[in-house]
């Protein structure tokens, strides 16, 4: 029982963990992401229609992190962003559905 106690506290501190930042990222996201993705993650419809873009909800925080730094297609790296604030926005947008 104490070995059931113990496995079930830590699988809810990493779920817990796992969108650390996420209220700080929404900032960032606002700030640097939500003029072509849109407030959901779903796109601004100008800017599917011009660049296709993609729905990013969900989208798992490495895949996040890389397009940040190294861009996509054609969305170019965002500069300015210190490593904490690209996790942030990573969790943030891994929690978007």
């Amino acid at each position: 029982m104490k070995l059931f106690l113990a496995t079930l506290a830590l699988v809810s501190l990493g779920i817990g963990s796992a969108w650390a930042g996420a209220a700080e990222g929404k900032a960032v996201f606002d700030g640097k992401c939500k003029m072509c993705h849109g407030a959901d993650g779903k796109g601004n419809p100008g800017m599917v229609k011009a660049m296709g873009v993609k729905p990013i909800g969900g989208t798992a925080e490495a895949d996040v992190k890389n397009a940040v730094t190294k861009g996509k297609n054609k969305m170019r790296p965002i500069s300015g962003l210190s490593a904490k604030q690209i996790d942030d926005v990573a969790a943030y947008v891994h929690s978007l559905k």
